[in-house]
């Protein structure tokens, strides 16, 4: 099992979805502490924007018409100037992150491994990690750094889901994620 010290450069932090839109008392903190641990430890980190339409599953399925293109609440959390190196935004409208360019950015760059933290738990960030699986990449889900606004309990059964994918060597907990 990797732990975060065995990162090497050819490995990406993929966070989902680190927008205004996606703060809550559920992931109080989180964002904060997925920046101060992670992202020194990563050569690459990318990040997923939703952008919700009338043509997201989002929308039509729920009804829900936040995180539209230009909104305050879509805005991505951390600044991605100059200043923070090899960043990424990939944006979406539905459930994985795992687009044409993301695909394109991965082979351009040559990334080995994915390891993969941010919100929803049970819904985009299990979409994204089922695309990789689906397209062969190698996966990790930094299950301490990931959150479900349905709440713990959703959260962790999706956690249990994806050691069913992945197996328990590819959901990463506390002990393994020390530096």
């Amino acid at each position: 099992m990797p732990r975060l010290t065995e990162i090497n450069s050819h490995d990406a932090l993929f966070v989902i979805d680190p927008q205004h839109a996606f703060v809550s008392p559920f992931n109080e903190g989180l964002w904060d502490k997925i920046k101060e641990d992670l992202f020194p430890r990563f050569a690459y980190r990318a990040f997923t924007q939703f952008l919700n339409s009338p043509q997201s599953p989002v929308w039509q399925s729920k009804g829900w018409q936040g995180c539209q293109e230009g909104s305050e609440e879509s805005k991505i959390l951390w600044e991605t100037g100059p200043g923070i190196r090899q960043v990424v935004v990939f944006r979406k409208t539905g459930f994985s992150g795992v687009s044409n360019e993301f695909l394109q950015w991965r082979q351009r760059e040559e990334i080995q491994r994915v390891f993969l933290c941010g919100g929803d738990t049970d819904l985009c960030v299990m979409g994204t990690l089922l695309s990789m699986i689906q397209h062969q990449i190698p996966v990790f889900l930094l299950a301490d750094y990931c959150f479900s606004a349905a709440g713990e309990e959703m959260h962790r059964y999706a956690v249990i889901q994806a050691k069913r994918f992945l197996g328990s060597h590819g959901v990463l907990h506390g002990p393994a994620l020390a530096g």
